[in-house]
């Protein structure tokens, strides 16, 4: 269940979020995962 993100979704629920902070959340999420992405793959 934590890997699907649902405490975190819950979490996320119970105070409103600006759009203008959903975007910067919504891109710093991306550059974590793709930052990890790329440190697995390039893991030799």
């Amino acid at each position: 269940m934590q890997r699907e993100g649902v405490f975190k979704v819950m979490k996320m629920g119970r105070f409103y979020e600006k759009p203008s902070e959903v975007r910067v959340r919504k891109g710093q999420e991306a550059f974590r995962r793709r930052r990890k992405l790329d440190r697995k793959r390039n893991y030799d």
